[in-house]
């Protein structure tokens, strides 16, 4: 399997620039983190790769469009925080709050927050959510046995439509509760997207949202 931590080489290979990359990772393919390694630094250098757009996780400020070659910013590295960006087109799962532990911790509702692509004709972006019990292996039993639920989402921009699918794979787990996605957008300045509650319990689905202009 791929490793979650990894460097920007794995995921941009043909992009001089990000191998050459030592002190920055990517957490999965969607999250590029930048650490700060000196005392008293409040900003650093960090690469931003070539593709779909990139925003600053904390501001939630777009940091790079859609551009075919990557760019080098100045990110703000105040001590509460260390500088992260996610990739334009994902779709981050998040817990309700943070648990003190995953044992029996099964909430009925998971926040998604879908960055839009700025691009008006992007191409799709993929993301997966992985639900399982949390303790045991039984997520890993091989074939049809492993107990666990993945949905795996496509986002895709279509001028001001943006469309989300989302297919399931899995039988589940008993411990299974969830039963909405509370979905957020974060855009580009001058477009927003309205929150929505959207009620699964593991159902595939295809939504389609427009993308309001602000002035």
């Amino acid at each position: 399997g791929e490793p979650v931590q990894r460097p920007l080489v794995f995921d941009f290979q043909y992009d001089e620039a990000a191998r050459e990359v030592d002190d920055a990772y990517l957490l999965g393919d969607k999250l590029l983190v930048a650490p700060v390694y000196s005392p008293g630094v409040t900003s650093r250098e960090v690469y931003l790769p070539p593709g779909t757009g990139w925003y600053n996780w904390h501001t939630l400020a777009l940091a790079h469009d859609a551009a075919p070659h990557g760019i080098r910013i100045s990110a703000p590295a105040p001590p509460s925080h260390i500088p992260i960006f996610a990739r334009a087109g994902a779709v981050i799962p998040l817990w309700p709050e943070v648990p003190p532990s995953t044992a029996d911790y099964h909430p009925t509702s998971i926040n998604l927050i879908v960055f839009v692509p700025p691009s008006p004709d992007s191409h799709a972006v993929r993301s997966a959510l992985h639900e399982d019990d949390g303790v045991t292996t039984a997520a890993a039993r091989p074939g049809g046995d492993a107990a666990r639920l993945v949905t795996r989402f496509e986002v895709a921009r279509q001028g001001d439509v943006l469309v989300v699918r989302a297919e399931v794979e899995g039988r589940g787990y008993p411990e299974l509760r969830r039963e909405r996605f509370r979905v957020s957008f974060v855009a580009r300045e001058g477009e927003r997207i309205e929150e929505v509650v959207i009620e699964n319990r593991g159902e595939a689905f295809e939504r389609r949202f427009e993308i309001e202009r602000q002035s």
